[in-house]
């Protein structure tokens, strides 16, 4: 069992502390089926912490590895971001909706990873 987040037109599946799946649909109506990245999915269940409508933010997630922000709304670089832990860089600690930055998604993905 997966830890999902679903609003009328988003949903957020937790798979890991590291690992999430993000949605967005216009029409509310999601795809319940498994991606051809992540076809088993019997992983452990991830502790978390879920935030509302606090700062600004309509919700917030927080793992051991990423802090989630998302001010609601169509995913955009503006209103859906996620900050990495323990990433003690000046650069690359912060991936925006939308970044394809290969040096972002290579730093990110080295934590991710671990």
């Amino acid at each position: 069992m997966t830890k999902q987040i679903t609003g009328q037109n988003f949903r957020f599946t937790l798979l890991t502390d590291r690992l999430l799946r993000i949605e967005y649909q216009v029409d509310g109506q999601f795809t319940d089926e498994v991606t051809q990245t992540v076809i088993n999915r019997d992983f452990a269940q991830p502790e978390w912490q879920v935030m509302t409508n606090q700062a600004g933010f309509a919700l917030q997630i927080e793992t051991a590895a990423f802090h989630l922000y998302y001010r609601g709304g169509e995913f955009n670089g503006v209103n859906l971001f996620i900050d990495t832990k323990y990433n003690y860089q000046t650069h690359f600690s912060r991936w925006h909706f939308g970044d394809s930055d290969p040096e972002i998604l290579v730093a990110l993905f080295g934590l991710l990873t671990m």
